[in-house]
């Protein structure tokens, strides 16, 4: 008997609960919550003012000799003589390498021969012509066979220089390459020498820093050798810049060379600064069309396109020439999810 007493009274709860489940429902889907009204959306903002950027930038450079020359033969012979010392100062005209030009001197010594007796020739055919010993045409065939010889032995003569290598400049002569006795030719570098009394600097600059840097520009630079800094003067740029990397190739002549080798790598300083006030906004504001640069400003709370002119890039950022003014707050966050029109409410402004 008190099994299913006890079965009754589990099936009433059951029962019960089932019931008051399904009134608490009602109840709830009865009660419908107010809707919320979309509001601004919050963004960040950068107040914008033109001013001059000013960049300092270090760019790599090379340090080179006043002068430089790698010495090679103008012929192909045998080397006869080395007439320097390695390492040593020589002076402009100094005859530093001999070549082997024994036919060359044999065959000059003929032609001076020839010549001296062509010449010998000419002076009895100009005597026996004033007596009418001998006809005109005979006396000119004579002149013009000494201006041959003669012409033959400036060849030959030529020849002879071309076995003589010698300084083109004052400097320092370097290591030399070849031994007496080797078979050279054109391509055979002898030595080389440097004008080590001035000094260059050789240094590549972005295009958005060439208008700050002109002839007299002081550069300060710094080199591995030396923890002093260094300074040169430019003097010279190429006319326009290199295809490639759209650098600006410049040189400037060292002050106080004698601290810096040739050949040594530096590292120079350069201020670079726009020309006139612009812009300068993080790569993330802009929304490009097509090839235009658009940005998103608040108008009085509403998010709105302004099309823009772009200029220099920077490392992520880029200028903005024309578009904006002074004061307007340009929207730097978001701009995937807003579209003109849309309210929006700062959350921080970065003034520049």
């Amino acid at each position: 008997m008190r099994k299913p007493l006890f079965y009754v009274i589990i099936g009433i709860l059951i029962v019960g609960l089932l019931a008051a489940s399904k009134y608490f429902s009602r109840a709830t889907l009865s009660v419908s919550a107010p809707s919320a009204l979309p509001g601004p959306m919050a963004v960040q903002g950068i107040r914008v003012k033109p001013q001059l950027i000013n960049r300092p930038l270090a760019v790599p450079g090379t340090v080179i000799a006043g002068e430089t020359v790698v010495l090679y033969p103008e012929i192909q012979a045998k080397l006869k003589q080395v007439l320097f010392q390695e390492g040593s100062r020589v002076n402009a005209g100094d005859l530093l390498f001999k070549l082997e030009d024994d036919e060359l001197q044999a065959g000059l010594r003929k032609l001076e021969a020839q010549l001296l007796s062509a010449r010998k020739k000419a002076n009895r055919l100009q005597s026996l012509l004033a007596a009418d010993g001998v006809s005109q045409q005979e006396y000119d065939d004579a002149m013009t066979r000494i201006s041959e010889l003669e012409a033959d032995a400036e060849v030959l003569k030529a020849a002879i220089r071309k076995t003589e290598i010698r300084a083109p400049f004052s400097g320092k002569a370097g290591l030399r390459l070849q031994s007496p006795g080797a078979r050279v030719n054109t391509t055979s570098a002898l030595s080389t020498i440097m004008q080590t009394g001035t000094m260059k600097l050789d240094v590549e600059i972005p295009e958005y820093a060439a208008a700050s840097v002109e002839i007299g520009t002081r550069l300060a630079f710094m080199t591995e050798g030396t923890a002093d800094t260094l300074y040169a003067r430019v003097y010279a740029t190429e006319p326009g810049l290199e295809t490639g990397s759209r650098n600006l190739r410049i040189r400037a002549e060292v002050q106080g060379g004698e601290k810096v080798y040739p050949g040594s790598f530096a590292t120079v300083f350069v201020n670079a600064s726009s020309s006139a006030p612009a812009i300068l906004l993080p790569g993330n504001c802009f929304v490009p069309q097509g090839r235009k640069q658009r940005v998103l400003v608040s108008e009085n709370g509403i998010a709105a396109y302004r099309e823009v002119i772009t200029g220099t890039r920077f490392p992520g950022k880029l200028s903005v020439l024309s578009g904006l003014n002074e004061g307007d707050t340009v929207i730097s966050s978001g701009m995937m999810f807003l579209k003109p029109g849309t309210p929006v409410h700062f959350k921080s402004v970065v003034a520049q």
